[in-house]
């Protein structure tokens, strides 16, 4: 038997019918149909809760807490072809399995995992990109990088960054001091060496290279006895350090 609230009135054979939510009631409001299914704003349920709408179809809890003025609460919504899962409160979205927390949407960014409620232990970032580096002598002239062969690879989770490429030094122009290549984010200002190399291939022999982390947040090297790194030569830069928060 089919129950539709709607704009009529009396009991028929078809189904239980109504004037809806109050007397002026003009259309079906909600569909119980023979399957059991119930349909909010469509009469043609397809499962056992169908809430329709012609652009936006909400489902909100709310609480004592959260306040029952929009927008408030906990909202399922499907807006065009997009699906949003939604605290509109200033709380955690919480996931479980086996009645065990699995991972914590924190209210103010950033996801834990298995029941690990800090801050501080949350990620929050990952990110994949490519970046265009300029090499600089940190005392003074100038240095040139291929225009071709400048460009290095980053992938950052969290705070943590690794930088990955080959360079080429095209020319130097007076330039003196180490050479600082650019970082695609700023770094942790008192951040030491990590892991990085930087190795000179083809007629120019490898370097005995090392690194710190300037004031400036750039990638510092130098070659064995000092000086910027020589010109007409490949590096391979794999470089890892930590942002600034």
């Amino acid at each position: 038997m089919a129950i539709n609230l709607n704009g009529t009135t009396g009991i028929t054979t078809t189904g239980l019918t109504s004037n809806g939510i109050d007397d002026n009631a003009t259309s079906t409001a909600m569909t119980l149909d023979s399957s059991g299914n119930v349909g909010i704003r469509t009469t043609s349920p397809m499962v056992a809760l169908n809430v329709h709408d012609s652009t936006n179809a909400r489902i909100a809890l709310t609480n004592s807490s959260t306040g029952q003025t929009f927008p408030d609460g906990f909202e399922l919504l499907a807006t065009g072809l997009d699906a949003y899962v939604q605290n509109r409160s200033n709380g955690n979205m919480i996931f479980t399995t086996n009645n065990t927390e699995r991972m914590r949407i924190l209210a103010g960014g950033g996801i834990t995992f298995n029941g690990d409620t800090a801050a501080a232990n949350a990620l929050d970032d990952y990110e994949e990109g490519s970046y265009t580096v300029t090499a600089t002598p940190e005392t003074s002239g100038s240095q040139t990088l291929h225009a071709s062969y400048r460009t290095l690879t980053y992938t950052k989770i969290g705070r943590l960054v690794k930088v990955q490429g080959n360079v080429y030094i095209s020319s130097n122009s007076s330039a003196a001091g180490s050479t600082l290549f650019s970082l695609p984010f700023a770094s942790s200002t008192d951040e030491q060496s990590k892991s990085f190399s930087v190795l000179g291939v083809g007629s120019y022999p490898t370097p005995s290279s090392t690194s710190l982390m300037s004031a400036s947040g750039s990638m510092r090297a130098f070659k064995a006895g000092g000086g910027p790194l020589s010109d007409g030569t490949w590096y391979s830069i794999d470089f890892t350090y930590i942002v600034n928060v």
